[in-house]
């Protein structure tokens, strides 16, 4: 290893398909400001669709969102168990205004652009970041909002 992150390819590798497959893990997603100030913002709905593409929901009245509008670069930065440590670069474009489960989110299509390794020499990632629902109607809000983004032609 080089000390800087490793390019990984032009598309997200079976680890990272199977992390998005399994609607658990929360990443930042990196944006840019109209003043060119740097973003971020956690984000918990994110499917992959395929190895070159990523959705996710975005609440309309989110900062995010405004700037993906305004210039559709990203990076997302992803971290959980089995030492993943990757970012993900891409184009975002919004794919549909309003989602049906809840009209107040957008859906965000990414077109995956760049992976790269950043897993560090030094130690090892066992965990991501983890929420747990508050309760049954939340659990089942979850279910349909996944279900939407998988299934949105």
């Amino acid at each position: 290893m080089s000390g800087l992150s490793d390019l990984i390819g032009e598309e997200l590798t079976p680890a990272l398909l199977d992390l998005f497959t399994k609607k658990i893990t929360t990443v930042v997603v990196a944006t840019t400001d109209e003043d060119g100030w740097p973003r971020t913002a956690p984000v918990n709905f994110i499917v992959a669709n395929d190895k070159k593409t990523l959705r996710l929901a975005l609440s309309k009245n989110h900062h995010t969102l405004a700037n993906i509008r305004r210039d559709g670069r990203v990076t997302i930065s992803i971290l959980d168990e089995g030492d993943t440590a990757a970012s993900v670069r891409g184009t975002a474009q919004v794919l549909k205004e309003c989602m049906d489960v809840n009209y107040s989110a957008a859906i965000v299509e990414i077109s995956v652009i760049q992976v790269k390794n950043d897993a560090s020499m030094l130690h090892l990632v066992t965990q991501g970041v983890r929420t747990r629902y508050r309760n049954e109607p939340t659990v089942l809000y979850f279910r349909t909002m996944f279900n939407e983004l998988t299934n949105h032609n």
